[in-house]
């Protein structure tokens, strides 16, 4: 209820919240404008100027959030949403995993010890399953910063999910020509300050805001960082985030923060299946067989695969062949005809689409 009290420019208005027996309604404010990095790569221009007017209001909004002591802890470019088509106004939406932190009696502080957050986008200290605070905020917004500037992200892809959390736990990452060429010594300070794996010295929403490459409009390069190569790597960035499935580390155990007596397992819900789940899938797999053997009816079983197996052929074949176009326009910077074909998922590393067994 406490989102509800909520009141920024830049952070998403809820409007009213109904509970009722069966179903609870949250209202929230119509956001018309897209996604952030939707809309750099409709407009084909992006300059550092204006990389530099969306992380001070997203520093700005954080500054607010932070004063109320709320936590967002998965901030990301789907989650940060342009007000109308018209509008530069961007405003942080989603709080599903937000969490007020506040401060106990006698001055002590309340640290956060859930582990979630999307991993791209995720700080070490969370990684490294340590008590957080605000400052997990932070160097989410480091990250996005970085991919505005060059349209890459900074620890490589979550295709790769062992690799990047080695490189997020060190803080590893580089600004390497020619994308970050034309960018800014300011620029980079800041990316630096925001992805420093130390929480403490991490810079705040507050310090942010009075950061010179924030403030210090002249300083900031006006020239279109939009090139064939920036273009490329965030139109692919974009599609994958898009056509994979999201992924989004939870805690197994831990329900809610607070005192923890063991550390919670890490899964990937949606991508990665637990192995509980695919060992209860083989039991019942086991068990209707042997429900179908018992009743005699393995014969009309055997008909029945077989009919279906026939239907599906061509559903599947039709299907692999649009997601060899996908990747061949992909390849080919068509978007025009990668957009066409938006409804089929791309896995680079895996030729085998999914099959949507209801259209068959």
């Amino acid at each position: 209820m406490q989102l509800l009290f909520l009141n920024h420019s830049n952070i998403v208005k809820v409007i009213e919240i109904l509970d009722t027996p069966r179903h609870l309604y949250i209202i929230l404010e119509l956001l018309t404008g897209g996604e952030l990095f939707d809309r750099i790569v409709a407009l084909g221009h992006f300059s550092e100027q204006e990389a530099a007017h969306i992380t001070s209001q997203l520093a700005q909004a954080l500054k607010y959030l932070h004063s109320q002591f709320i936590a967002h802890r998965d901030l990301k470019p789907e989650n940060v949403l342009f007000e109308t088509k018209d509008s530069n106004t961007v405003k942080i939406t989603d709080f599903g995993l937000a969490k007020s932190y506040g401060v106990l009696s006698e001055g002590k502080k309340h640290y956060l010890e859930t582990t979630c957050g999307t991993p791209s986008y995720v700080a070490p200290e969370i990684l490294k399953q340590k008590q957080y605070r605000e400052p997990v905020d932070m160097w989410s917004l480091g990250v996005i910063t970085y991919i505005m500037l060059c349209g890459s992200p900074p620890f490589g892809s979550a295709q790769n999910v062992k690799a990047m959390y080695r490189k997020i736990k060190k803080g590893e990452f580089s600004f390497s020509s020619p994308a970050w060429s034309n960018i800014s010594l300011l620029a980079k300070d800041c990316i630096r300050s925001l992805l420093d794996v130390n929480p403490k010295s991490r810079l705040r929403a507050e310090e942010l805001c009075e950061h010179p490459w924030i403030k210090s409009h002249h300083l900031q390069s006006s020239l279109n960082i939009v090139n064939q190569g920036y273009s490329r790597n965030l139109q692919m960035y974009t599609y994958k985030k898009r056509l994979r499935v999201n992924i989004t580390i939870q805690s197994v155990h831990a329900k809610r923060d607070g005192p923890r007596k063991h550390f919670p397992k890490i899964t990937f819900s949606s991508y990665l299946k637990k192995k509980k789940k695919i060992y209860r899938g083989v039991e019942l797999i086991i068990t209707l067989n042997r429900m179908i053997r018992a009743a005699g009816l393995e014969e009309v079983a055997k008909r029945q695969r077989d009919q279906f197996r026939k239907r599906l052929k061509p559903y599947k074949q039709k299907l692999k062949s649009e997601q060899k176009a996908l990747k061949k326009a992909l390849a080919n910077n068509d978007y025009e005809t990668a957009n066409s074909l938006k409804h089929v998922e791309y896995y680079p590393y895996d030729d085998t689409p999914p099959i949507d067994y209801s259209q068959v």
